[in-house]
């Protein structure tokens, strides 16, 4: 901006380009700060847990993501029954919304996620499972550590992100006795698992 303002002859096509490169900017910074910010919100306790409806939580994720599916002409399957499990809402939202967001961004255009949920005892496996590129076996045991981001064969297909989700995801599972666990194969996909306590 500073070196724009002291050129005395700016064409308009010049700052065009240049408006729309700071504002790419500016939108990588806001994820950066609200990644952090959300990882320092989490140092603290989630709220009380109370019975929850992994059908509305896994809804209400959908609709979040729904422009980025839109935008990248994928479908969405949702196979979630109407299970009550002992959660905290909010938090449960923000876990799935960050694992359905990772699987479509991802995913190549016009592929598929697919969600499900399975009771087995006293726990309920609720599972996201894309047809995206994968996650290579060095990668599985770090793809939850602050700021970590597979190799560039899987970030080629986008520009954002700094490794904050899954970070942010792993700490809520862990405040509210949450087990996720990620199982992957390169070029065929890669499936994240929750269980969760019933109500």
């Amino acid at each position: 901006n500073e070196v724009a303002l002291r050129k005395p002859k700016l064409t308009t096509s010049e700052a065009k380009e240049l408006i729309e490169h700071n504002v790419q900017e500016a939108t990588k910074l806001k994820s950066l700060s609200d990644g952090l910010l959300g990882l320092l919100k989490h140092d603290g306790h989630v709220g009380d847990t109370t019975s929850v409806s992994i059908q509305a939580v896994t809804g209400e994720a959908m609709n979040r993501i729904a422009p980025a599916a839109i935008a990248k002409k994928m479908t969405v399957h949702d196979a979630v029954a109407n299970i009550m499990v002992k959660s905290d809402e909010a938090a449960l939202i923000q876990i799935m919304t960050i694992l359905l967001d990772n699987a479509v961004k991802y995913s190549p255009d016009k592929s598929e996620v697919f969600i499900d949920a399975k009771a087995r005892g006293k726990t309920v496996s609720l599972s996201v499972r894309d047809q995206g590129i994968g996650i290579k076996a060095t990668d599985l045991p770090h793809i939850f550590d602050r700021f970590y981001r597979a190799d560039t064969s899987r970030n080629k297909h986008t520009t954002e992100g700094y490794g904050l989700g899954l970070s942010i995801a792993r700490k809520l599972c862990d405040q509210l006795g949450i087990e996720v666990s990620a199982k992957s194969l390169p070029d065929k996909g890669t499936t994240f698992t929750l269980k969760i306590p019933l109500a």
